[in-house]
């Protein structure tokens, strides 16, 4: 999608990512445990686009804030259920079970994928949120969007998930078809397109930071918002 390489999640950053929830969930008496399942699946090409390591960071972190109490008053009642990002599209089947010998309540995420129609029979824990964008995707996002759509006038749209971005096209509706094909996205996902003048576009290039691409790529944030 969009030239984007693939990145490959390395077990030891899989390893940090776990050290570094069982800190925080720590905090409720649960365990987040990876099988090594999960560490094959994560970077398996059938995701389409590489799931990294900071939106399955988000991920947790939006289910810890979320359902992070629920789970913790699950204890002794072992459960089968999904995490499910409706941004990121990414699904985490997991086990909430409990752990005898460490009491302690065990999260264990035995895969990962990202797939839009998931279909599972147990229950799913719905967590939205916006997608991770880094410095390197939103340059990539920026060059392929104005490569397709020409240089006539200037359009900010806004695109869910993604927030705002300021694009150039010949209309508003030759804007939205082409969005939804160069992001892959539904017309649907694309909420908004408003013409501006060059004045107006700068200054929103500006705030939206696209003058400035030196923030780190593992920064949490997103375009407009």
């Amino acid at each position: 999608m969009l030239g984007e390489q693939a990145q490959v999640v390395t077990n030891y950053e899989l390893s940090r990512l776990e050290q570094f929830l069982d800190r925080v969930w720590g905090q409720l008496g649960i365990d987040l445990v990876f099988t090594r399942h999960f560490l094959d699946r994560v970077n398996d090409p059938r995701n389409i686009r590489p799931i990294t390591v900071d939106e399955l960071r988000s991920l947790f972190a939006k289910t810890y804030k979320k359902y992070g109490h629920l789970f913790a008053h699950l204890k002794k009642k072992n459960i089968e259920a999904v995490l499910a990002d409706v941004h990121t599209q990414i699904n985490v089947p997991f086990v909430l079970q409990w752990d005898n010998s460490n009491n302690v309540l065990d999260l264990v995420s035995k895969t990962v994928m990202r797939k839009s129609n998931f279909l599972t029979r147990n229950k799913k824990y719905l967590v939205e949120g916006k997608i991770m964008i880094t410095s390197r995707l939103r340059r990539v996002i920026r060059e392929e969007i104005s490569r397709v759509l020409g240089e006539e006038m200037k359009f900010i749209a806004k695109i869910s998930g993604i927030g705002n971005v300021v694009v150039d096209g010949t209309s508003e509706s030759e804007v939205r078809m082409r969005l939804a094909k160069t992001l892959r996205r539904g017309k649907k996902d694309i909420e908004s397109v408003t013409k501006v003048t060059p004045d107006r576009a700068k200054q929103a290039e500006k705030r939206l930071g696209i003058e400035n691409d030196d923030d780190d790529d593992f920064g949490e944030f997103g375009i407009g918002g």
